[in-house]
């Protein structure tokens, strides 16, 4: 989803492709690609992305730098509730009209994960 300033994908861009956006099995399955961003592509849009879960510590860090390096990953893990004590088993939403994270913890007392 292209919004004005931002881009949000399920697991980030491959900037290898000459039309980054068109690569849509990269745009739902890709990891380690921050070494490969193309700022030049990218200009001042930001993308926000999952797919590979982080604490939530990780993701505040992250959020720190979010307007030098333009990305920030989002999952924290959400369906992992038994690991919350290490920072996951959280849902993170990125609010982009006032630049804020929020966190709700799963609650779910059924999970297996």
């Amino acid at each position: 989803h292209v919004e004005e300033g931002f881009i949000a994908v399920h697991a980030g861009i491959n900037f290898s492709h000459d039309k980054p956006l068109a690569a849509h099995r990269d745009l739902i399955w890709i990891r380690d690609w921050y070494d490969n961003i193309d700022y030049e592509w990218l200009q001042n849009r930001k993308i926000i992305h999952g797919h590979t879960p982080q604490t939530r510590q990780e993701i505040e860090a992250q959020f720190e730098d979010f307007e030098t390096k333009q990305i920030l990953n989002i999952d924290c893990g959400a369906f992992i509730s038994k690991s919350k004590n290490h920072g996951l088993g959280h849902l993170c939403a990125f609010d982009i009209t006032n630049n804020r994270l929020y966190f709700q913890e799963n609650i779910d007392t059924n999970c297996e994960h």
